[in-house]
């Protein structure tokens, strides 16, 4: 899975930012409007993306991009500003792409072009519709449409899903990780560190002192969603 830092001050090209790489099944991992909050949230998620604005308050996007590079030197930087001038800067810092504002659709999708040849990966992913299940009786058949979430519990992952009214749970030794690699990102994310969620089964969203709580269709589970991972949430529910 392809994850993106974003550092950006302006609320509407943050916006515009977001919304594009949801669209390419991109998971925003951290939002900045500032550098040093940027350098915190790339040090702490060590995404494979980060689109830097070249002005920001307390610590501007060159000296936040060279020192990602001297930490991180796989993570690909693409710039966003409304100067020009930058560009010779930009690239002597190995950034892949030098977006300038306002930029179009048809330049965002050029730059994701860059994105896709300098990280390899197939980004032309097809979700499966059955998972195959690893556990100490053999394996177990798993339709991911029926999937309701997934939380990790002590040393096990573990599946409740929903068949003809019938809660099912199902644990296996793989790691969540290595699971949300094999699920469709427009249906299923990450709402916490311990939880993935089949957003075709979210009935309602509420606030629980610190965190938030997800509840279900047809069964009457929860999930937890913490706020780092909120605005993601909303951004694929819009």
């Amino acid at each position: 899975m392809v994850n993106a830092v974003i550092a950006e001050d302006n609320r509407h090209v943050m916006d515009i930012l977001k919304k594009f790489l949801i669209r390419k099944n991109v998971e925003i991992v951290g939002e900045a409007s500032d550098g040093k909050t940027a350098f915190h949230l790339t040090d702490q998620h060590q995404p494979q993306l980060l689109f830097v604005d070249i002005d920001l308050p307390q610590l501007d996007g060159l000296s936040l991009a060279k020192l990602v590079k001297t930490r991180y030197q796989n993570i690909k930087i693409i710039f966003t500003t409304g100067y020009k001038e930058y560009a010779w800067k930009a690239f002597e810092i190995d950034a892949i792409d030098y977006l300038v504002k306002p930029f179009t659709e048809e330049r965002l999708s050029i730059c994701w072009e860059k994105i896709k040849k300098n990280i390899r990966l197939n980004l032309h992913f097809e979700p499966k519709d059955f998972l195959l299940l690893k556990n100490d009786r053999g394996i177990d058949f798993v339709k991911t449409k029926n999937i309701v979430y997934i939380t990790s519990e002590q040393r096990y992952t573990k599946f409740v899903t929903l068949s003809h009214g019938t809660k099912k749970i199902i644990k296996t030794p793989e790691t969540l990780k290595s699971i949300q690699e094999q699920l469709d990102r427009k249906k299923f994310t990450r709402t916490h560190k311990s939880y993935i969620v089949n957003l075709d089964y979210v009935k309602r969203i509420e606030p629980s002192g610190q965190t938030y709580m997800i509840y279900f269709d047809q069964i009457n589970d929860y999930a937890y969603l913490s706020k780092h991972y909120l605005n993601h949430v909303y951004d694929i529910l819009q």
